[in-house]
């Protein structure tokens, strides 16, 4: 029944097609998820440092070493996010690529993904020229970096708008991601079905298919073997006359 059915279906059936194969043949790369998860750790301490240092009241000194931080924390969190669209794009120079797995909480994880990546560069790329326009000298932990001499104080303002509203959009969807993170870990989907499954439902298939071919073979068999034993005394008990001794001999 379920070979017959799979090869009247091949392309949406997933035992048949190879694809349930695929999914459980694929591995996720623990330094990809490891990096990706570092990044949002990174991205999150930046986003509280800088509300703390710009919603609390604090000394001239100490807000602008805390926003040294912050700045040096999201060029930290510049570098993971280069390292991790590097092991994305080139999965098969840094190891096994992502398991790939039907399901709506995948997809809406990697949409999640994608937002969060797009949303962690608005925030450095802003972040950075809002500071350079407003003539400040930034540093990377320490290190000083290139100064910028073109001030442009309505421009860095609008900048630094555009900054705190991405942090305010970042932190909403990583408490989305955290929480589909958390929900697949208390309820999670059933796992794809292992090659030993695969192989047991095909062989249930294919027995289910011989014992259906064996069991119409002697069905045709059997009604052959009546309609030749039971066929003449049928027609001998219906039609006495034509089958009498008499009318035999007048054959004959």
């Amino acid at each position: 029944m379920l070979s017959s059915f799979c090869a009247a279906r091949k392309e949406s059936c997933s035992f048949c097609s190879g694809e349930a194969l695929k999914m459980r043949a694929g591995k996720t790369n623990p330094i990809s998820v490891s990096g990706f998860w570092l990044l949002l750790f990174v991205s999150v301490g930046t986003l509280a440092l800088g509300a703390f240092a710009s919603l609390w009241p604090l000394s001239e000194t100490t807000k602008g070493s805390l926003i040294e931080i912050h700045i040096s924390l999201g060029l930290t969190a510049g570098i993971f996010l280069v390292l991790q669209l590097l092991l994305i794009s080139f999965p098969a120079a840094f190891g096994a690529g992502d398991r790939e797995a039907d399901g709506k909480r995948r997809t809406a994880a990697k949409l999640l993904r994608g937002v969060l990546y797009l949303l962690i560069l608005a925030l450095i790329a802003t972040g950075l020229a809002g500071t350079y326009y407003r003539g400040d000298t930034l540093s990377f932990w320490g290190h000083p970096l290139a100064a910028w001499e073109y001030v442009d104080l309505s421009t860095s303002d609008l900048l630094q708008a555009v900054h705190r509203d991405a942090g305010y959009a970042l932190a909403a969807f990583l408490g989305a991601y955290v929480a589909l993170a958390l929900a697949n870990l208390l309820w999670p989907a059933s796992p794809p079905p292992s090659q030993g499954e695969l192989a047991t439902v095909h062989a249930a298939g294919q027995s289910d298919q011989i014992g259906r071919l064996i069991a119409d073979g002697l069905s045709q068999n059997f009604r052959f073997f009546g309609a030749a034993v039971f066929g003449p005394s049928f027609v001998s008990a219906s039609h006495p006359a034509c089958c009498s001794p008499s009318a035999m001999s007048a054959i004959l």
